[in-house]
Parts: C-alpha cells; sequence; structure tokens
C-alpha cells in the first residue's frame, strides 16, 4: 500500500476545565499532510498569537487550547454552564483530501462574554463585586432600560442581545471596532429610571477586526470577537457613536 494511501492521522481530544487537549503521536505519513485552525495554518508563531500552548518533538505533538481563545464555538449559555466546540482541519497536501477533529465539551464558568461572528453579545456577569453580600439587584437592565436579563441568580445575571441593539454604542479604530454597552443595577426598586447615577454599572464590549467587518451597523463578520467586562467603568462622553 502506497504511503498517500494510509488512513490519515488522528488526534486524541480531552477536556479538562480550562480548555481542550489535543495530542497526536508522528508517524512517517504526517509530513504529508497540513495542520490548521479555519483557514490559517498551525503554527509556532500562530500559537503565540492566539494563546494556545504547543509543544511539537520528534514522536508526538500537544495542542492545549484554552477557553475564549480564537477558534472556539459556544453554544447553550446559562448560568450553570455552556458548551465549547474547537475544530482542528487536517489536509493532505498531495491527495487534497481532508479531514476534521471536532472536540465539544461541557464547562462552567462564574463569568463569561462571548461576541459571535453573526452579531450577538451573550455575556454572564458576576455582580457579587460591586454589591453587599446579603443584597440582591432588584432592578437590573442595559443601556436601554426595556433589555432584561434572561436568566438570574443570587448575584450573576445572563444578557444575550444584537450586538447593534440595546443602546449599544460603537468605537471604530484604525484596525478595530468596538461595540459597548452597560449593565445597570441597584439594590432599591423604587430608583428613578432617569437617575442613571444611582445606579451602579458594569460594561461590557466586543471588540472585531475591522479588516473582516463587512458592514459596521448592519453587523456582519467573518471571524468573532473579543470580549471584555470591565467594572466601575465611567461612560466617555464624545468617544462613542450610537448605534
Amino acid at each position: 500500500m502506497a504511503v498517500t494511501d494510509a488512513s490519515p492521522p488522528v488526534f486524541d481530544a480531552v477536556c479538562s476545565e480550562s480548555g481542550i487537549s489535543f495530542k497526536l503521536d508522528h508517524r512517517p505519513i504526517l509530513p504529508l499532510w497540513e495542520i490548521s485552525i479555519g483557514s490559517e495554518l498551525l503554527t509556532s508563531e500562530l500559537a503565540a498569537k492566539y494563546g494556545y500552548i504547543m509543544s511539537n518533538n520528534s514522536s508526538r505533538l500537544l495542542l492545549e487550547v484554552p477557553l475564549f481563545t480564537h477558534g472556539y464555538n459556544y453554544k447553550d449559555i446559562n448560568l450553570k454552564d455552556f458548551v465549547g466546540t474547537f475544530e482542528l482541519l487536517m489536509r493532505n497536501h498531495e491527495t487534497e483530501v481532508q479531514i476534521s477533529t471536532v472536540k465539544t465539551c461541557r464547562f462552567s464558568a462564574t463569568e463569561l462574554i462571548v461576541c459571535s461572528a453573526d452579531g450577538r453579545i451573550t455575556v454572564v456577569a458576576d455582580l457579587s463585586l460591586a454589591i453587599a453580600s446579603e443584597g440582591v439587584p432588584a432592578r437590573i437592565h442595559l443601556v436601554d432600560k426595556n433589555c432584561r436579563p434572561k436568566e438570574m441568580d443570587g448575584t450573576r445575571a445572563l444578557f444575550s442581545f444584537p450586538i447593534n441593539g440595546c443602546g449599544s454604542t460603537v468605537k471604530l479604530g484604525k484596525e478595530s471596532v468596538t461595540y459597548k454597552n452597560e449593565i445597570f443595577f441597584s439594590k432599591e426598586l423604587n430608583v428613578p429610571t432617569d437617575s442613571s447615577n444611582d445606579f451602579d454599572r458594569v460594561t461590557i464590549q466586543c471588540t472585531y477586526a475591522l479588516a473582516g467587518l463587512l458592514s459596521v451597523y448592519r453587523f456582519q463578520s467573518d471571524a468573532a470577537g473579543v470580549g471584555r467586562i470591565v467594572r466601575s467603568a465611567r461612560s466617555t462622553e464624545g468617544w462613542w457613536l450610537t448605534c
């Protein structure tokens, strides 16, 4: 049997609390195959760029992919847990045969933010650092007061909303665009709705590479964005444009 007819190499994939690990034992046919993440070839430079941990020696390739790094897809996000999927592609550059290794794991996280390529922000925000331990927010919403949590427990809230909705604002940079919203919350039920100074707040934002956006205001992107949850941040007047 010719070497090019041999069965393709197979990754072993294992879930952990902090991400997914892939292992590939080297075989004589391996030089015939290229490994990529999406359209990008897996190299030590790519691993360093995205925060992967990779080791490659004469016997095996080890790749650790921490949660919330580039390449993950997330679904079924709730206050208890969520599902994360990561895919490695392998292509034989002689025969053009392509196979994939897909690993799906269930994770738990106290706090997370996901900025999807289809223009949706999903965030689980832990408000315990901003409220007293015995306090539970009586009122909570985004900039648009009609946008309220999908789920809540004693200290955390889950929001999921269109990136251009719920009062989000946008900042254009030279190489990126950032969408921002804020979670307003108060332990007082009767705080006036027009008195934002009486609310505590947590800022949430998603940043996308400008080169990957097909449209900024009618959102289309070829890649997911990078999210941040910023505590005790104040709005900056004149810096953001309303979506």
